[in-house]
């Protein structure tokens, strides 16, 4: 355990502190982007890609702020590329 604090003591992170709160949003921001990306904007196949309930995944699309604009563009062009 010693090994470990001295690891994350000597990192280059350490100067200007790490925000676990905003590292743990960035995360789940690229996940729920990940997921709507494979779902081609659909939410709730998003929501069963990533193991959320619906309701989370559209409480957490309005927290972090993410527009669903980019990915119902990827609805339309897949449906343009279908026979």
């Amino acid at each position: 355990m010693r090994n470990f604090f001295r690891i994350v003591a000597s990192g280059p992170e350490i100067g200007r502190g790490i925000s676990f709160f905003d590292e743990v949003e960035r995360f789940e921001v690229t996940l729920i982007e990940r997921g709507l990306t494979l779902a081609l904007g659909k939410q709730k196949q998003a929501a069963i890609l990533l193991g959320l309930r619906v309701t989370t995944l559209n409480s957490k699309i309005k927290r972090y702020q993410i527009d669903m604009k980019r990915f119902r563009k990827s609805i339309a062009t897949s449906k343009t590329r279908q026979p």
